[in-house]
């Protein structure tokens, strides 16, 4: 904005008195005089991916407005500023998106009434707190909550931990988000087609850390059912998977064959790979290991 325009310094002390995170409350209050739904308040925060971009948007529209205009607005942001948790106090919850949407479907499952179907909630920050200080207002929560489910989330004991050997391979991370959409059809947040990597792992972490705070027991169930299903896939990929065969022998040698399994404590199948994997080298290759032939 021009500094010679006459909502000039009343911008300037504006945005100099609420913090970015109170963009996401004021920027209704200000849509909500134009009849903008919350649905598509919610959208418009889903196109900006940082506060610059709210920010700059207000800017426009105070522009527009008439001074009065701007001073009676500003006047009620300040009145109502009580009803909401400090931006200050926010700020821990900015730069972690695995926390925002685990606090995002808490409060989901918590808030039962509430329709999410209408919404859509891509940007995990903005959208958190768009339920905080717009749909679920009412609720008036705390930040001390949020701070306890962090805790939850980041305790050392989650047992996340029994998939930390794996969570760092991108190919079990595609993989498992699959396996999981099929066996279980995840329904919690993130809950759109993942583009990149990170919203694909995302996706898939999403769903264990609230299985986790919700049913611990069936949490450990499966993931130990997903460890052994991957363990299973590497097998199959590795070409370890056995071939049934079938191979006529006689009485007698069937009889030797079970006495030499016995005496080797393996089962006949491992005896008949030995007895295989022997004559082959004694057979087929010289001192060296080479091929004879």
């Amino acid at each position: 904005m021009d500094k010679d325009h006459p909502n000039y310094k009343l911008c300037n002390q504006f945005f100099h008195d609420f913090k970015e995170e109170d963009l996401i409350w004021i920027g209704y209050l200000w849509e909500k005089k134009h009849d903008t739904r919350k649905k598509d308040y919610l959208n418009f925060l889903n196109t900006r991916s940082d506060f610059q971009l709210i920010t700059s948007h207000l800017e426009k529209e105070f522009e527009k407005a008439t001074e009065n205009d701007v001073n009676d607005f500003i006047n009620e942001c300040h009145r109502n500023k009580i009803q909401y948790i400090p931006s200050n106090d926010l700020n821990f919850l900015s730069k972690d998106s695995r926390l925002c949407w685990f606090i995002i479907n808490y409060l989901i499952n918590e808030n039962i009434q509430l329709k999410v179907g209408f919404y859509k909630f891509n940007n995990p920050y903005f959208s958190l707190l768009f339920l905080i200080h717009i749909e679920l207002l009412e609720n008036r929560y705390k930040v001390e909550k949020f701070r306890e489910l962090s805790k939850i989330l980041h305790d050392k004991k989650n047992p996340l931990n029994l998939l930390k050997t794996y969570i760092n391979d991108q190919n079990f991370i595609e993989w498992a988000l699959g396996y999981m959409q099929d066996k279980h059809s995840i329904r919690t947040y993130p809950y759109f087609n993942p583009v990149n990597n990170n919203e694909i792992f995302e996706n898939l972490i999403s769903y264990w850390d609230f299985l986790y705070f919700d049913d611990e027991y069936r949490y450990l169930h499966e993931i130990n059912l997903l460890k052994k299903a991957w363990q299973q896939k590497q097998f199959r990929d590795k070409g370890g998977l056995k071939k049934p065969y079938h191979l006529p022998l006689t009485k007698k040698t069937k009889s030797q064959l079970e006495q030499l399994a016995e005496k080797m404590n393996i089962s006949e199948t491992k005896t008949l790979e030995k007895l295989i994997e022997n004559a082959y080298k004694n057979e087929m290759l010289d001192e060296k290991g080479k091929a004879c032939y």
